[in-house]
């Protein structure tokens, strides 16, 4: 196993030691274009680094702007600095650049629904169960987003009908006052000719 996998390795089932980060900051020195700025990026970001993670992903992603992976980094940076805005543009990129990428759908499901795109969410949570994330989790977003959509249409239409859209013999409350109106307008009209066939103006 090369240095760089055992490394990857600790680092995704330990949050990547200090000599991990050291060998990941002198592959990087020795060659600053490399992609491994994504792990060293995570390393970052796991020791709650999330300045210096953003700022590694960007200056690799200055090299490598397709590369997806770092996109995911930069993405789980911003989310976890709680710049929730930019975290979905990066995931927003990740799903661009790659539509089958579960990382960016499972990241734009959690993001819409903190901001409140219930539809949106659930939209990425169907797609990343599609791809194959099935676990209970998973299940209970999509259920709760659901659930949310649902209400949200219920007060919508709760809030339309409290808003002067009673209906009166099955026809809404505006209609019967417009029909009123011309009523009203017409009974007028008739009263002016009367009055004007009595006085015999010709």
């Amino acid at each position: 196993m090369s240095t760089l996998r055992r490394i990857l390795k600790r680092a995704r089932s330990s949050g990547g030691g200090e000599d991990d980060l050291l060998r990941l900051k002198q592959v990087l020195a020795q060659d600053p274009t490399s992609r491994q700025f994504a792990l060293l990026a995570d390393i970052y970001r796991r020791k709650g680094l999330h300045d210096e993670a953003i700022a590694v992903c960007r200056r690799g992603l200055s090299s490598h702007p397709t590369y997806v992976s770092g996109h995911v980094a930069l993405a789980r940076a911003y989310e976890a600095a709680g710049d929730v805005a930019r975290a979905i543009a990066s995931y927003e990129r990740v799903v661009a650049l790659a539509p089958d990428n579960l990382a960016g759908h499972l990241g734009l499901g959690t993001l819409y629904e903190r901001a409140d795109r219930f539809k949106e969410a659930r939209d990425h949570v169907r797609a990343a169960m599609q791809l194959g994330a099935d676990g209970p989790e998973v299940r209970a977003a999509l259920e709760r987003l659901e659930a949310r959509e649902r209400a949200e249409e219920g007060a919508a239409l709760g809030a339309g009908e409290g808003d002067g859209e009673q209906t009166e013999g099955g026809r809404s409350a505006r209609v019967v006052l417009l029909r009123r109106k011309i009523q009203a307008l017409e009974a007028f009209c008739e009263r002016v000719k009367r009055d004007y066939e009595g006085r015999n103006i010709v």
